[in-house]
């Protein structure tokens, strides 16, 4: 910055003057100009001041309405998950009612309502027909679910009992019947254990597990 007694300076010697008078003058119009440009500075920084305090006024402005906006919206998107969740879901069957009306389908020689018991991978484990003891996927388990309905008189059927559940998964025993009136013979002794402690895994409404336990064609069951 040019300075007031450097500016006298340049002045004295730009206008060699004997009459001090004269350099007075000279003296107080460098002193007025001086003056001038310094106020002048003082505004130029005032209004860049201004300025950068409303750019940073407005900058803070405009976080804050995104931060409003993102609150908004998050509590928006909060309220539909409530609601979501409040929505009442229809009750689904649990797995020993799925399992008794497999009984019932199966009982009745649907073969393809059956079928509809089970998943695509599904996995029956010693099945009373099965000689090779696994059968995997639809189509084995259905060719030995095909042999039922043949085996099976007309009116003999396999009762669902002793179920117990424990998750997902059923473990059962099941009673042979013959005849339409549910009886095991002309005496009405009841039917016997066909299986005992068979298990049967569901998983979204679909078979993914079965495995028969043991036959027990002659230990009836109290």
């Amino acid at each position: 910055m040019v300075t007031e007694e450097r500016l006298n300076t340049l002045l004295a010697h730009a206008n060699p003057v004997a009459d001090v008078s004269k350099i007075d003058l000279i003296e107080v119009g460098a002193t007025t100009y001086l003056a001038t440009l310094e106020q002048r500075s003082s505004e130029v920084t005032q209004l860049d001041t201004r300025e950068k305090d409303q750019k940073a006024e407005k900058t803070v402005r405009q976080r804050w309405l995104v931060a409003a906006v993102v609150i908004i919206l998050a509590g928006i998107a909060l309220v539909l998950v409530i609601q979501s969740d409040e929505t009442p879901v229809a009750d689904q069957p649990g797995p020993d009612e799925i399992l008794t009306e497999y009984a019932d389908t199966r009982n009745s020689g649907d073969v393809d309502g059956v079928m509809a018991f089970y998943a695509e991978d599904a996995i029956v484990e010693n099945h009373p027909l099965d000689d090779d003891g696994v059968a995997t996927g639809t189509a084995e388990i259905r060719a030995l679910e095909e042999q039922i309905p043949a085996v099976q008189g007309s009116g003999d059927g396999q009762e669902i009992i002793d179920m117990v559940v424990s998750g997902n998964t059923v473990t059962f025993n099941t009673r042979f019947f013959y005849g339409a009136d549910g009886t095991r013979n002309s005496s009405g002794e009841p039917g016997c254990a066909g299986a005992k402690d068979s298990q049967v895994t569901v998983e979204d409404g679909k078979f993914t597990l079965v495995v028969w336990g043991p036959e027990s064609p002659t230990q009836c069951l109290e």
